[in-house]
């Protein structure tokens, strides 16, 4: 039988239609009163309709009519379903006589067959982006259009109506799923139609290949999920509404079919319900709920998507409608909100070593000319490629602080203080000598020896006050980890109260040293809407044992994390950096995330500390394509603008793609995490960063896709027209997204027009400068596909794109008419802008 079938779209009940995932690997048996159109994905399928027998093959589409027994057997075979009720969505007498013949197993290309996949390519793509209900409507209606034009065929008399086992077991069908809702026994269901208990069990199975329970338990729960996606039910009352006696069996079934309880479910793939509803109160028919076992299972769907164009008389949905944003009137006496521009806290580099190589060196000179950042977070200090630790014959220690001092010397002279983090643990002293990750090969084992451990710790800490200064370090931020709540291929300690013990020793270290030392929690991926049992504790044991840390020290990537059973982020694994992972589907993740983090830390009452985030970025994959594009610009000028300043420092991670976690890839660019490339080429990323330092320090106006600061004589501000990407590419899923089609998750791709109007101006006139990033100007990757996506050998080639990936600027002069100002100004899809009005003085 089948046994993984998902939902890749759930729609509301206005709209009869489901898409579904479905692998097999026994016989499946079965009938049903919808109609069923068929994509096969990848692999292969023997299917039997009635009496035919069909080999499927990846890319072929079959449909079977309603009420039509089918088996299905695969071989290591994904088959996409569209299921739809044509009763519901035309006249139903007409629909009786509605009966297809398609099946494309055999055929060449055929534009008949093409345009059916076309449709379903569509279908998933419309929904994959949060559409309105309508352009699936109209989507629905050209496939039944289309279908009758090309596929419609008279009904076989084998399985017309008058064939009277096919009549009966549809009655018996219909008869159940009229009455799914009133929690039906076999007894009932039997007697309904006058038949035996046990023949009528018998018939049920030898028809449909299940037992009447399964089968009703399908149903129902089927039903049910759909309404804990689409409604705003409490879920007890989805339970008894869709035929279930008691929220305990209820619960049972739901485990056994989903491995998780109805509860954890609803919450993981609703999230962004109350977003849309925000955005648009019809825009709740669809959800994304699958996560495909490989980001390229619909590679063979998505070649159909552009087969089509208008001249050829087949439907393509566009939207160019344009966005208009009115900020209103902005009154330029008005008193703001005083701005600590905390962006520029911290920024973040891969490794300590990493601070030795030239390349590096120049990044960073270049980031604190035109950024300048007052903190850097880096890893390793400690380990073994910085070649602080070894030991004598007999045992005893010996310290080297040599690399660190070239290190921190660096990092001084550019005026960056460091965050240290005392990590990793040098082999000498690891319990477990193989527990490595990546091409660091850093040892995030405990130590053996945790007195050795702390007398390296104090010779290190001692070894800074004698070189630098007590009153220098003071300045400095320290903590001890990366990550430890994280998973046990990574940073993570199979036993967390080692690690709580490990931390009191280390801060009791350092203090001991001097107690106005800034010493912080480990590196926390704090998920503040999950049950947080490590960090609970971590906050408990700290409270108990007087060692409560100075400043929060977290991380945040809009990956879609989930915890199993112990607790522990199975999600965040060293190995996923080099995959495409899935993302969160809100885009006010963000900021919900801090809101909920503020409450959290208030339970602990450790809501005055500093809040620093010190590693942050879309997601943890070092190979996601969409990394490299203005997306990523838009996307952190969102987030840094809706939250400015409601953090301590936002650690963007990080300045290159030149990191050793992995081999370095040919690719120029290849979806690394950095604001520069591996060889120093800025992103269009890292402009937005420079434009971020233009602003101004009182905040006089904000809203969506603008945000306007000023000073005595000088306004600036910054717009950004803003796309979320798709939900199938949250999932994972890459569809019709390559390489050289980087920005296929955005189907909108709308321009925004903005207009925004100063008055009480002290001025009559200005100047006016506008600089620009979008796929034209100022983005790296965009001037480089332009280019043909050349892979540039030589050093003074990567200066070509340099020169012709520069912000657009455009400068002039305007009057100031009885101190009021319009300004008018059109954005691109995910352009940032930022607009600056110099007052003459």
């Amino acid at each position: 039988m089948n046994t993984n079938d998902k939902k890749l779209l759930t729609f509301s009940k206005d709209i009869p239609v489901y898409i579904n995932i479905y692998k097999y690997d026994q016989p499946l048996r079965h009938w049903h009163q919808a109609t069923e159109l068929l994509f096969v994905l990848s692999g292969s399928a023997d299917i039997i309709i009635a009496d035919k027998s069909y080999h499927l093959i990846t890319e072929d589409v079959c449909l079977i009519n309603k009420n039509t027994i089918h088996e299905t057997t695969g071989y290591n075979c994904t088959i996409l379903s569209i299921c739809f009720h044509i009763d519901e969505l035309i006249n139903v007498d007409t629909s009786k006589d509605l009966y297809y013949e398609l099946n494309s197993s055999g055929q060449t290309s055929s534009k008949r067959y093409d345009y059916v996949r076309h449709l379903i390519a569509m279908l998933v793509k419309v929904n994959s982006s949060g559409e309105n209900k309508y352009m699936t409507l109209s989507l629905l209606y050209a496939l039944i259009s289309h279908l009758t034009d090309s596929f419609q065929s008279v009904s076989p008399i084998t399985i017309t109506a008058t064939s009277e086992n096919h009549k009966r077991m549809a009655n018996i069908l219909h008869y159940i799923d009229q009455h799914y809702r009133d929690n039906l026994t076999l007894e009932e269901v039997a007697r309904a139609h006058n038949m035996s208990v046990s023949y009528f069990a018998s018939y049920f199975k030898k028809n449909t290949g299940s037992t009447f329970l399964n089968y009703y338990n399908n149903l129902r729960l089927t039903y049910a999920v759909n309404d804990m996606l689409t409604s705003d039910e409490p879920l007890d009352t989805i339970i008894l509404n869709n035929g279930f006696c008691d929220t305990r069996s209820f619960r049972n079934l739901f485990k056994k079919v989903y491995n998780c309880l109805p509860s954890v479910y609803r919450s993981k793939y609703r999230k962004t319900r109350d977003y849309d509803n925000k955005i648009n109160t019809s825009n709740k028919y669809s959800s994304l709920d699958y996560q495909l076992d490989s980001s390229n299972d619909l590679k063979y769907l998505a070649k159909y998507l552009d087969i089509y164009d208008n001249n050829s008389g087949f439907l393509l949905l566009k939207n160019n409608a344009n966005l208009h944003i009115d900020g209103g009137i902005v009154d330029f006496s008005k008193k703001g909100i005083e701005l600590s521009h905390n962006f520029r806290k911290l920024c973040c580099v891969g490794s300590a070593k990493q601070f030795l190589y030239s390349d590096v060196q120049d990044m960073v000179r270049r980031v604190q000319k035109n950024i300048g950042y007052e903190y850097v977070k880096f890893h390793g200090i400690l380990s073994d490629e910085m070649m602080v630790y070894m030991e004598k014959e007999d045992g005893s220690p010996i310290y080297s602080f040599a690399l660190v001092d070239k290190v921190i010397d660096f990092l001084l002279s550019v005026n960056l203080k460091p965050l240290i983090q005392l990590s990793f643990m040098p082999l000498l002293l690891a319990s477990d000598k193989n527990k490595l990750i990546d091409m660091w090969h850093y040892n995030t084992s405990p130590p053996k020896d945790i007195k050795k451990w702390t007398d390296l710790v104090y010779a290190f800490v001692n070894h800074l006050i004698d070189r630098y200064g007590q009153k220098t370090i003071r300045t400095w931020l320290f903590c001890v980890w990366n990550e430890p709540d994280g998973s046990l291929d990574s940073f993570g300690w199979e036993n967390p109260c080692e690690f709580y013990h490990f931390y009191k020793e280390t801060y009791n270290t350092v203090k001991s040293i001097d107690n106005q030392l800034l010493f912080g929690t480990p590196s926390f991926l704090l998920i503040p809407d999950s049950e947080n049992q490590w960090v609970n504790e971590f906050f408990n044991y700290c409270i108990k044992n007087e060692c409560i840390p100075d400043f929060i020290n977290i991380h945040y990537y809009d990956n879609s994390f989930t915890k199993n059973t112990d607790n522990v982020l199975e999600f965040w694994s060293i190995s996923n950096i080099e995959k495409i992972c899935p993302l969160n589907v809100d885009p006010l993740a963000f900021t919900k995330f801090i809101n909920r983090l503020k409450i959290y830390l208030k339970k602990y009452k450790l809501n005055k500390l500093p809040i620093y985030l010190t590693e942050w970025n879309l997601t943890i994959s070092q190979r996601d394509l969409i990394n490299d594009t203005c997306f990523k610009s838009c996307y952190l000028t969102k987030n840094i603008l809706e939250n400015y300043d409601r953090l301590d420092s936002f650690g963007y991670w990080c300045i290159t793609d030149f990191m050793e976690e992995f081999q370095l890839p040919n690719e120029l660019y290849h979806g690394g995490l950095g604001m520069f490339t591996y060889n120093g080429i800025s992103k269009a990323h890292y402009n937005t960063f420079v434009f971020l330092t233009h602003l101004r320090n009182e905040l006089i106006a904000k809203g969506n896709g603008y945000f306007i600061t000023k000073d005595k004589s000088k306004i600036a501000m910054i717009l950004y027209n803003y796309e979320h990407y798709s939900k199938i590419f949250a999932s994972g899923i890459l569809f019709d997204m390559s390489d050289d089609n980087r920005y296929a998750p955005f189907t909108k791709m709308n321009k925004a027009q903005f207009q925004i109007k100063f008055e009480n101006l002290t001025s009559t006139r200005c100047l006016i400068k506008e600089t620009i990033v979008n796929q034209n100007q100022g983005s790296s990757y965009d001037a480089w596909a332009k280019l043909g996506r050349i892979n540039f050998k030589r050093a003074e080639d990567y200066e070509i794109i340099t020169q012709a990936s520069q912000p657009g600027i455009t400068i002039r002069y305007d009057e100031i008419t009885n101190g009021q100002l319009h300004i008018m100004a059109e954005l691109e899809p995910l352009e940032v802008r930022l607009i600056e009005i110099i007052l003459d003085q």
